[in-house]
């Protein structure tokens, strides 16, 4: 018993120092912090990105986030070699929500009915919410599905495979 507690407790032990050096990596550079899948059913179907900044940020006019729109099926094979259809980079405004929409009709690259995963890349630290949501011309949304992850995904799996150890048979 003893020798599967420390086991237990080196699990533990091992998924806490992974989680802090996650954490801090995460906040020290831009990550992706949200995504949407979302195909446009008409040129009047609205992606808006509303961007909620964080009221501390020191350096304004340098600390921006990039909103993204990408190739879908590519997205989905690999994000790291996904084609950017559209990007825009935006300019922060602390302590104050910024809403940016997009349709077909505005932003001339993007398609009446093409996927697209509709991504949203800063660093964390920087804003305290970001959403994105859409609404089709006929006041529902049209979001094709919905991804993204926890940034320790699978933590859960390794403290349920420890306890499972500590079970007596």
């Amino acid at each position: 018993m003893a020798r599967k507690l420390a086991l237990l407790m080196a699990v533990l032990f091992t998924v806490a120092i992974v989680g802090v050096g996650v954490a801090l990596v995460g906040n020290a550079a831009a990550a992706e912090l949200a995504n949407e899948t979302a195909t446009f059913g008409d040129s009047n179907d609205t992606v808006a990105v509303d961007l909620s900044w964080n009221s501390s940020i020191s350096d304004a006019q340098n600390t921006t986030a990039d909103i993204v729109f990408y190739n879908a099926t590519e997205y989905q094979n690999d994000s790291s070699t996904a084609t950017v259809v559209h990007s825009e980079t935006v300019t922060s405004d602390p302590g104050n929500t910024t809403t940016h929409n997009y349709t077909t009709a505005d932003v001339s690259a993007l398609e009446v009915n093409t996927e697209y995963v509709v991504a949203v890349e800063g660093t964390d630290s920087d804003l305290d919410d970001v959403a994105i949501s859409t609404l089709g011309s006929s006041g529902s949304g049209f979001f094709a599905g919905s991804s993204g992850g926890a940034k320790l995904a699978g933590a859960g799996l390794l403290i349920a495979a420890a306890a499972l150890m500590l079970r007596e048979d």
